[in-house]
C-alpha cells in the first residue's frame, strides 16, 4: 500500500514540477527513436569527448558547434543514450541529464523552466526525498521559485551524487540575455564536479561564455549520411523497386554517391533529397532527378516548390503558401493547433470559424516535406530554412 501511495504522491510531484514545461526524457526517447542505427558512433570516439567523460581534459565543458542541419540534436540524443550505458552511471556513482532547449519554451521563465525540468528527472530517476516533498507539500499549486529550486537540485544532487553529465542541446535557442544566466545558475546548482556539454550552432554571442579550448567544430560525417541514405532507400517502396534488376546495385551506388556529394554534410539537404527522389515513379525519372539535384538548400526548396507545391490543385497549392506565410511570419514557432486555428480565421469578417478547421494530415501532406511536426511538443519545425525560402 506505501508504494502505491508513493508512486502516486511522485506522479503527482512530476505533473507539478513541470506541468508547461517540456519533457526532456520524452524528447531524448522520441529523438533517439529517429537515429539511423550506427550513426553518429564518430563523435563518442573524439579524444576532446573522451577527455570530457572521464574527466582528463582541461576543462569540465565542451562546447561543439555546428552549423543548421547537421544534426546536433540527434548527436546531443547519442550522447545521453551513452553516458547512461556507462558503468559508473548503471551504479549510480554518476548520473545524467539532459536539456533540449527550443525557442517557444524558453521564452517564459527560462532558467525556472530549465530547473523544474531537470528536478524532474531526478525525481523519475530516484523517487522523493524530504526535501522535494516538503517542497511540494508548501507550495502545491503554484510553482516554486527559483531559489527554491535552486536550493532544493543542489541538495538533492549532493544525496544522489558527486559527479553529474549534463547534455545541453540547442543553447542558442536561449535569448541572449538569459544564455550567461542559465549557465552559471547550472553550474551553480549542479556543483563542482558536473561535466556540461553544450550543443548549439556557432554563435559570436556565445563565445565569451566558453573558452577557446573547451570549443570545436562538428559536421554530419559523410558515413552517417551514406546510413541515412541507404535507410531512406530501404524505406521506400518506389525507391527498393527502382533498384531491383540488373543494373540495380549500380543505381544504388549512384543514389549513394549524388545525394551525399549534394548534401554537402547536412542532414537537412540529405532529407530534401531523399524525399524528392522517393516520389520518382520509375527509374528514368529518378535517373533524371539524381542529375539535377540542387546544390543548397534554397535550391531545395525551389525544386519541391515546382514540382510539389505548384503541381497541386489550386486548394492545396494556396493552403500551403498560407502555411507557410504563417510560419515565417509567426514570432515563434507555431504549434499545429496554433496553425489550425489561424487558418481558420475568415479574413473578412475576423472571425474563427471552427468547420475551418484543417485536419492535421492535411498540413502536412500539402507543403511537400518542407513543414514538419514535432513528436515532442507538436510544434511546426524547419521554421528558419522555410522563414528564409518565404521571404526570397
Amino acid at each position: 500500500m506505501q508504494k502505491h501511495i508513493t508512486d502516486e504522491e511522485t506522479v503527482e510531484v512530476v505533473k507539478w514540477l513541470t506541468s508547461d514545461t517540456v519533457d526532456y526524457n520524452d524528447v531524448q526517447l522520441k529523438t533517439h527513436d529517429k537515429c539511423v542505427k550506427n550513426t553518429g558512433q564518430w563523435i563518442l570516439k573524439l579524444p576532446e569527448f573522451l577527455a570530457w567523460v572521464d574527466g582528463s581534459g582541461k576543462s569540465h565543458t565542451l562546447r561543439c558547434q555546428g552549423a543548421a542541419g547537421v544534426g546536433k540534436t540527434f548527436l546531443a540524443s547519442i550522447i545521453v543514450d551513452y553516458l547512461h550505458s556507462l558503468l559508473m552511471v548503471k551504479e549510480r556513482k554518476a548520473l545524467v541529464l539532459s536539456i533540449f532547449c527550443d525557442y517557444k519554451s524558453m521564452v517564459k521563465n527560462p532558467i525556472e523552466s530549465v530547473l523544474r525540468s531537470l528536478l524532474k528527472q531526478l525525481v523519475q530517476d530516484y523517487g522523493l526525498f524530504p526535501l522535494t516533498k516538503t517542497l511540494y507539500a508548501n507550495k502545491k499549486r503554484k510553482h516554486p521559485s527559483h531559489d527554491d529550486l535552486t536550493k532544493c537540485l543542489s541538495e538533492v544532487i549532493q544525496r544522489v551524487s558527486s559527479q553529474v553529465y549534463l547534455v545541453l542541446d540547442a543553447l542558442d535557442e536561449v535569448a541572449n540575455d538569459h544564455r550567461a544566466h542559465l549557465i552559471n545558475v547550472i553550474q551553480g546548482s549542479l556543483g563542482n564536479n558536473i561535466h556540461l556539454l553544450v550543443m548549439s550552432r556557432p554563435d559570436i554571442a556565445l563565445d565569451s561564455l566558453f573558452k577557446a579550448d573547451t570549443t570545436f567544430n562538428i559536421e554530419a560525417s559523410t558515413d552517417d549520411i551514406k546510413l541515412y541514405i541507404t535507410d531512406r532507400v530501404s524505406k521506400s517502396p518506389c525507391l527498393t523497386s527502382h533498384i531491383m534488376g540488373k543494373d540495380g546495385i549500380i543505381l544504388k551506388e549512384e543514389i549513394l554517391s549524388k545525394v551525399t556529394e549534394k548534401s554537402y554534410c547536412m542532414f537537412l539537404l540529405a532529407r530534401l533529397h531523399m524525399d524528392s527522389l522517393a516520389e520518382t515513379r520509375n527509374k528514368k525519372k529518378l535517373k533524371d532527378a539524381l542529375a539535377k539535384l540542387p546544390e543548397n538548400i534554397m535550391g531545395a526548396y525551389d525544386e519541391i516548390l515546382e514540382s510539389r507545391i505548384n503541381s497541386q490543385n489550386n486548394e492545396d497549392k494556396n493552403l500551403a503558401l498560407q502555411i507557410f506565410g504563417w510560419i515565417a511570419l509567426a514570432k515563434w514557432p507555431l504549434t499545429v493547433l496554433e496553425l489550425q486555428h489561424a487558418l481558420a480565421i475568415d479574413l473578412d469578417s475576423e472571425a474563427f470559424e471552427p468547420d475551418s478547421l484543417y485536419s492535421e494530415d492535411l498540413l502536412g501532406s500539402v507543403c511537400g516535406g518542407l513543414v514538419i511536426i514535432s513528436d515532442a511538443n507538436q510544434e511546426l519545425w524547419d521554421r528558419n530554412p522555410i522563414l528564409k525560402f518565404a521571404c526570397k
